[in-house]
């Protein structure tokens, strides 16, 4: 956490209280995280791999809005919008 900069700053106190109420998931490739029209209040850090925002479009399609990486942070709302998102792990490389 301390190598994110959202954390960097904290005390030690802070530190421990935060750090205390995160819990670690592991996402499968292609696992969903959520669904738009969720109404989780989650914030999600990337530790390590890429999470694609998509949209589901009027056919049933995922469309990719953005790919995220390693230290990003999203929640289960757009920033742009308020409209919810799904957002999935990306496949690892071939």
């Amino acid at each position: 956490l301390r190598d994110n900069q959202l954390f960097h700053d904290l005390t030690e106190e802070e530190y421990n209280v935060v750090s205390g109420i995160l819990k670690r998931k592991v996402y499968q490739p292609e696992e969903t995280v959520f669904k738009e029209g969720g109404t989780d209040q989650i914030l999600y850090i990337i530790k390590k791999g890429e999470v694609r925002i998509c949209k589901q479009g009027p056919q049933g399609d995922l469309q990719t809005i953005t790919l995220l990486k390693d230290r990003d942070i999203f929640t289960g709302r757009c920033p742009f919008s308020t409209e919810r998102r799904t957002r999935r792990p990306s496949s690892p490389p071939a």
